[in-house]
């Protein structure tokens, strides 16, 4: 009787470690499968990093290039009143010096 249950046993035996080895194949083959997935990914979020990257670098070359050329505009503006606020002044210079002379 002893020998029947030790057959047994070790057919059971078999059977599990089949079993576990086939568990861990899976596992392996599973393991294998995440990794790709995970390399293919990273190279899709470098792909779409790159275009969005492209894409801002794009729109702040946009917005830098206007806001010069609105102080440049700016600036232009202010030089002509600047102009515009000494002539005036020469101008009423000029005027209160001949009413100044008239009225003497």
């Amino acid at each position: 009787m002893t020998k029947k249950v030790q057959k047994n046993s070790g057919a059971k035996r078999w059977t599990i470690e089949r079993a576990m080895k086939m568990v861990l194949d899976e596992l392996v083959d599973v393991r294998r499968e995440l990794i790709e997935e995970m390399r293919d990914m990273k190279k899709e979020l470098k792909s779409d990093i790159a275009a969005v990257d492209f894409k801002l670098s794009n729109k702040i070359d946009g917005v830098d290039q206007r806001l010069s050329r609105q102080i440049r505009d700016l600036s232009f503006k202010v030089d002509q009143n600047q102009i515009a606020l000494m002539t005036n002044t020469n101008d009423l210079d000029r005027r209160v010096t001949r009413l100044e002379r008239a009225s003497v």
